[in-house]
């Protein structure tokens, strides 16, 4: 199975007495024991796709609140909308560029339980007028003590506390730093005085992988339209994909699509699973080239469903389960896993799972049919052959049908 190293960084944030309420959620790349991000946007939603989808909250957090850094792309999306309120602490970042908008937003989010801390807070006069109008909305202010004289620690954080957030002195680094924070008035601390950051990683499948499986299993059990589009959500690269696929010129759609959930609706569930599979192939393929998986699996499926077609009608119904399940019979190439392990993580129609597993059924016999097709005078081929009245030149005639379908989607140049 293809696994990717994920890393989180966990510094704690002590109370008074000296017990742990909370921790710092921190993005870290394999190798590096600090944070070296070149966009803050990507780094965050990495990181709140790994902590909920492979590192799990309850697990994380143990019951305590999670902080986590943001900035004005991440609040402005959608992405908050489906994170838990309960549980997680969003630290509005220095270099946020406050706004009107910005702050409409985060008024918004406050109504539906959302809390917020400001984060690094320095008393330069630049940054305090920057921020002025999102001190009385912060739940939590973080001093940075590294950047601040005992001076203004003693004096200036008298400005705070008249606001309602709890004061949190960040970057403690020693005895010194935390009697002075202690003095002022803080009620809650963080630093290397108490703990450097604990480095936690785990193996797991790419989240944009398990991404697709979660949608997968929603789509098969008939789930609500909400959680399909939350589960869209938390992949925000992904869904601009699924946008950009609806306002391409493969679709005759005479409005732009701006949401996902415009976006689901147009394309319709059973297509979308289709994309979702193609998608999951395509993501096998390292670089831009064309990905000969992709093509084998499309060649596949749609030959399944030109014979689906040509044995059982146009309006057998058949058809479009026959491209269902040549798009899935490979899907264990993708993950290194047997059918079985693959079929058991999706909810899959029956037919299909005998047809995938076991080679059973008027699907299965149409996929070992074209699994073999290559070698028509195989016995098995003949009686497969025999059995479903076609001959050889039948399946070559729909073996280049679907080599001429293929060639047309240019869903294949943009995966």
């Amino acid at each position: 199975m293809n696994y990717e190293e994920l890393i989180l960084g966990r510094q704690p944030i002590l109370n008074k007495e000296g017990f742990t309420c909370g921790y710092e959620l921190l993005f870290r790349n394999p190798g590096e024991s600090s944070a070296v991000i070149s966009d803050n946007t990507s780094a965050t939603a990495r990181v709140l796709v790994n902590i909920i989808q492979n590192f799990g909250l309850e697990k994380l957090l143990g019951g305590k609140d999670g902080f986590i850094n943001i900035n004005e792309n991440i609040i402005m999306q959608d992405i908050l909308d489906v994170l838990p309120p309960e549980t997680l602490v969003f630290e509005i970042i220095e270099n946020t560029v406050v706004s009107k908008p910005l702050i409409e937003r985060i008024k918004y989010y406050k109504e539906k339980g959302y809390r917020f801390a400001l984060d690094d807070l320095f008393f330069s006069d630049e940054y305090m007028l920057m921020f002025a109008s999102l001190l009385p909305l912060a739940d939590y202010i973080k001093v940075d003590f590294s950047l601040t004289s005992d001076n203004d620690i003693r004096y200036r954080t008298r400005e705070l506390k008249k606001f309602p957030a709890k004061l949190l002195a960040e970057k403690v680094e020693t005895q010194e730093d935390y009697q002075n924070a202690l003095e002022a008035g803080f009620e809650l601390f963080q630093g290397y005085y108490f703990a450097r950051p604990n480095i936690i990683s785990k193996s797991a499948i790419e989240p944009s992988k398990i991404s697709i499986l979660k949608l997968l299993n929603l789509l098969g059990s008939d789930s609500s339209l909400d959680k399909i589009e939350t589960e869209f959500k938390l992949q925000p690269e992904f869904s601009l994909k699924l946008l950009k696929l609806l306002n391409s010129s493969s679709f005759f759609i005479r409005s732009e699509v701006r949401s996902i959930r415009h976006a689901i609706s147009l394309l319709g569930r059973q297509q979308l699973q289709k994309w979702l599979i193609i998608m999951l192939y395509a993501s096998k393929n390292k670089d831009n080239r064309r990905s000969p998986l992709l093509e084998t699996v499309l060649l596949r499926a749609r030959a399944m469903e030109l014979l689906a077609a040509r044995v059982y009608g146009e309006s057998s119904g058949t058809s479009g389960d026959a491209y269902f399940t040549g798009l899935i019979s490979m899907l264990d190439v993708i993950f290194g896993i047997s059918p079985s392990e693959l079929i058991n993580s999706l909810n899959i129609e029956g037919t299909i799972q005998d047809a995938i597993e076991r080679r059973e059924g008027k699907l299965g016999d149409l996929l070992r049919l074209i699994e073999t097709s290559d070698d028509c005078s195989a016995s098995i081929n003949a009686k497969l052959l025999e059995n479903l009245r076609l001959t050889i030149n039948d399946i070559s005639a729909i073996k280049y049908s679907s080599f001429e379908w293929v060639a047309e989607q240019q869903i294949i140049h943009g995966c």
